[in-house]
């Protein structure tokens, strides 16, 4: 029997600047605190350990990237839960969200026990030198303790919203950025533990997360809690999949990619090379994430439409969230190119070569350029995933990420040199975009009003 439906907080119908009060924390809180942890990661690693070290970590940057793909998988059970919330059915929804909580918790367990098993293997095929070598081993064996936390806060996060709680992604966010950078500062710099500084700092902001995340989901006021989980297991893996496939194609293609480039950037121009573009696409990528965490923000409300079966609300809630992101597209580029110079001095100690520093600032200046195109790929393949589409997502995911990502990283810097490495991804995203337009008008078309005959004048 179907559960007497309540009134919850991605259920209610957004003006255009509710809507924008609604996602302005969670935007804000993706930008600003990925800039920091990306600031953080670069900043202590190159000023305090030296550039070898970042080398090193981005080198082992395609594993972490490996196992968010699986956790992005398994986050995807929040479109469905999103949706059964929609439909009136709460218990439904929190059942599966603590069976699904339980399983990523035990997949992450698994990933650090085979961590522990083949840790060498594994640093040896990420392309690792024998000169980075000792960096990955440091960096590694703290890392591998906190992966199942690393997943849980995944899924803790994607929930915030989900439970009518988006300010509380802005204060685990706080939470993370500032264990990071204080046991940063105190094991990087204080202690001069070097890289492994900056592995115990990511499993101390890990540990206060989980912690925060636990008592939120464990009280029943909670629009979204725990509960009994449910006994379908197979079948919610099985949807997971079904929905996250295209999250986790495009995490599993940003680390085949990252892989790929790693091995190109070792081949033009050693160590140095992959660590300016280390720090560039760090930038480029803390400020797009502004823009994920807008469709972080804005998909459940599709989903709850969607599951409503209101067609002119899921029309008016996708035109709202396309118009927003316009607008933050022209925020992002303004505040991008007003502060480049700024992010490149906190990157830079003063020691460096000028080769290194020309290097930088060139990647910096390109890396802004494939925005507008990213920004629509990702809103077509979001919606697609908001109103339970996954096969149309995945399909783009693919063509994005796959095919385009990879094949530019392999031809452009041939046709181009090093420009070429900082051109690749805009020239990729370009090309998905004319699917992603072939897609989203054949899909949503009709969302678009016909344009209206002029009145006949010889009337």
């Amino acid at each position: 029997m179907e559960e007497n439906k309540s009134i919850n907080t991605i259920g209610k119908d957004y003006s255009n600047w509710e809507l924008i009060r609604f996602v302005a924390s969670p935007v804000a809180t993706n930008f600003v605190m990925s800039l920091l942890q990306n600031i953080d990661d670069g900043l202590f690693l190159s000023r305090f350990v030296g550039a070898d070290a970042l080398a090193a970590f981005n080198l082992c940057f395609p594993i972490f990237m490996l196992i968010d793909a699986f956790a992005m998988m398994l986050c995807s059970i929040s479109t469905y839960c999103a949706t059964k919330m929609g439909e009136g059915r709460n218990k439904e929804a929190n059942s599966v969200f603590t069976t699904i909580t339980l399983v990523m918790f035990g997949f992450g367990v698994a990933i650090t026990l085979l961590m522990f098993v083949g840790l060498e293997p594994l640093i040896r095929f990420l392309g690792v030198t024998d000169k980075l070598f000792p960096y990955a081993w440091s960096f590694f064996s703290i890392s591998r303790w906190y992966v199942p936390l690393s997943m849980l806060s995944y899924i803790y996060s994607r929930f915030y919203v989900i439970a009518g709680k988006p300010k509380f992604t802005t204060v685990t966010m706080l939470m993370s950025a500032f264990c990071n950078f204080f046991f940063d500062w105190l094991f990087m710099v204080q202690l001069q533990l070097g890289i492994k500084g900056s592995a115990l700092a990511n499993l101390i902001a890990q540990i206060a997360v989980n912690i925060f995340g636990l008592i939120f989901y464990s009280s029943e006021r909670a629009e979204v809690h725990f509960a009994e989980p449910a006994g379908n297991v197979l079948y919610l893996i099985g949807t997971t999949i079904r929905f996250g496939f295209a999250d986790m194609m495009t995490s599993f293609a940003i680390a085949l990619n990252a892989f790929v480039s790693n091995q190109v950037l070792l081949e033009m121009g050693g160590e140095m090379l992959v660590s300016a573009v280390s720090i560039a696409n760090g930038v480029q990528f803390s400020f797009a994430n502004g823009f994920f965490g807008l469709m972080g923000a804005t998909s459940p409300l599709v989903s709850y439409a969607f599951g409503e079966k209101k067609s002119d609300k899921l029309s008016r809630v996708m035109k709202q969230i396309l118009l927003i992101s316009g607008i933050l597209l022209l925020v992002v580029l303004c505040m991008y190119y007003f502060g480049k110079d700024l992010y490149l001095g906190l990157y830079l100690s003063g020691n460096e070569t000028p080769e290194y520093r020309a290097l930088l600032s060139d990647g910096l200046w390109y890396a802004p350029f494939s925005y507008p195109f990213l920004f629509f790929n990702v809103y077509v393949q979001v919606m697609f995933m908001a109103v339970s589409r996954p096969r149309s997502s995945t399909v783009l995911s693919f063509l994005e990420n796959i095919l385009f990502c990879n094949l530019t990283i392999l031809v452009m810097p041939k046709l181009l040199g090093i420009t070429g490495v900082w051109l690749s991804l805009t020239v990729a995203e370009l090309m998905t975009v004319l699917f992603s337009a072939i897609f989203f008008f054949k899909a949503f078309g009709h969302f678009i009003p016909e344009p209206q005959p002029e009145p006949d004048s010889s009337l």
